[in-house]
């Protein structure tokens, strides 16, 4: 095979690729649109959003426009660091009480890409936490 010829596939294949993933984002943008529409997400949600979409499109990850973790916000995997409990014990407390579909004050998703996939990480705020510590200790 000459060198263009593998030159001209190898540019077909990253446009195919591009494409593919501008369809993927513009689908979860329209996804976050209706669902910001409908009131399930509140405008952190979906700037969040946004940019894991430009993510996508891009193929790169922007964790810098995500910003930090707020203060007073934590992972369930610091909440058990700080109980002496694992992070699944931790989720298991957070499901139990239902703070993933809670208000936006007590849980935020965080978006982002791990080798090809979209995953939804959560943190919590103190308000949160202090649930969740009640929850892990068995205290009412």
């Amino acid at each position: 095979m000459s060198a263009d010829l593998e030159t001209f596939r190898q540019a077909q294949m990253e446009q195919w690729a591009f494409e593919q993933r501008r369809r993927r984002a513009e689908a979860l943008r329209s996804a976050v649109r209706a669902k910001a529409a409908a009131g399930e997400l509140d405008a952190a949600s979906v700037a969040e959003w946004e940019v894991h979409a430009a993510e996508l499109v891009l193929g790169y990850d922007l964790s810098d426009l995500r910003g930090p973790i707020p203060d007073g916000w934590s992972t369930p995997t610091q909440i058990g660091h700080r109980l002496g409990v694992s992070a699944h014990r931790v989720g298991v407390a957070i499901t139990a009480l239902g703070l993933r579909r809670a208000d936006p004050r007590l849980a935020r998703r965080r978006v982002f890409e791990r080798h090809g996939k979209s995953l939804v990480s959560w943190v919590y705020s103190g308000e949160a936490e202090a649930r969740i510590v009640r929850a892990v200790r068995g205290e009412p």
